[in-house]
């Protein structure tokens, strides 16, 4: 009966009916158990994409999208510093009030939202990222990422390969 808030980069759009199809299907599975379950589809877009953020009515709920201008060359450290201050600027009280939720990947997205959670917020990562190992390849992105997999209630992978990065990149205690 808690509220359900799904952080993502990925997330279909009448435009792009594919990106995070698979995010969509964790959403329909996860909703029927929430009291409430929203979308935050944070974006990375082009640099000169000066869209606002906007609220999209779903089958499946709310979705809010907010878009990240980023230059191509952008690192991952300053995707995940974007993220979060997009978050912080567009999303902050939907964050601050979810009772759970569900980061898909944990950097950018996972690295960024990590400091926004309430104390109280139950952290659920999904690490989707087959790159880990190239995306982890400063020691800011390691300890961004660290934080953000050590606030975790549970971690997640979609492979055993991805499962045992994230093991090795960030310690926690495996069950």
């Amino acid at each position: 009966a808690d509220s359900l808030l799904v952080v993502t980069p990925w997330y279909p759009s009448p435009g792009d009916s594919y990106s995070g199809a698979f995010v969509l299907q964790t959403v329909r599975a996860l909703a029927p158990h929430y009291r409430e379950s929203t979308v935050l589809h944070v974006q990375h877009v082009a640099a000169d994409d000066d869209r606002p953020p906007s609220w999209e009515h779903t089958p499946e709920g709310p979705v809010l999208r907010v878009r990240v201008p980023t230059p191509a060359s952008t690192s991952r450290v300053d995707m995940m510093r974007l993220q979060r201050e997009a978050m912080r600027t567009h999303a902050l009280d939907l964050i601050r009030s979810a009772s759970v939720v569900h980061c898909h990947v944990g950097a950018p997205t996972g690295a960024g939202l990590a400091e926004l959670l309430a104390p109280s917020t139950r952290l659920v990562l999904t690490e989707h990222a087959s790159y880990l190992p190239q995306v982890l390849r400063t020691a800011e992105a390691r300890e961004l990422y660290r934080a953000a997999v050590q606030r975790a209630e549970v971690v997640t992978a979609v492979g055993e390969r991805t499962a045992a990065e994230v093991i090795e990149s960030a310690p926690f205690e495996v069950m």
